[in-house]
């Protein structure tokens, strides 16, 4: 069974070396499989990433602004602020894959100055916020598949 978390944003990040960027920027380390080149907007399916040298990918969908008034429309029991014209579904199964995807759509909602929605919760998280939560994730992921502290 997968989950999925959305960013809502007014632009879209173009490159996967820009997205990068922005995880790096935060200090999350976590490496997305790609060419820095490579347009964020033909992303579709499986985007491979490595967190701690382990396998966290995790699906991957960009929405222009009609697919993204759709998801607002038929998710209309939230408040998302906006309006928002861009978003980024990310979906994940495994464990490390819920880390990258949280560091993933922080980073990204943080660097196109979006929310994160994460869907099977129903939080509704501003960029800092998102930040805050993927650091958490992250470090009790760690813990869970290490048995230690991250």
């Amino acid at each position: 069974m997968s989950m999925s978390c959305f960013v809502f944003s007014n632009r879209h990040l173009a490159t996967l070396g820009e997205w990068q960027a922005a995880i790096d920027a935060l200090g999350f380390d976590l490496k997305l499989d790609g060419t820095a080149d490579d347009l964020v907007e033909e992303l579709l399916g499986h985007l491979p990433a490595a967190w701690r040298e382990v396998e966290a990918g995790f699906e991957c969908y960009v929405n222009g602004e009609e697919g993204t008034l759709d998801l607002v429309e038929s998710n209309d029991g939230f408040d998302f602020g906006g309006p928002w014209t861009c978003s980024l579904e990310m979906s994940y199964a495994q464990e490390p894959s819920i880390a990258g995807t949280m560091m993933a759509g922080a980073a990204y909602a943080q660097a196109t100055g979006g929310i994160l929605w994460e869907a099977e919760g129903g939080e509704i998280l501003t960029a800092d916020a998102a930040v805050a939560m993927a650091h958490r994730t992250a470090i009790d992921i760690a813990h869970s598949l290490t048995g230690t502290d991250a």
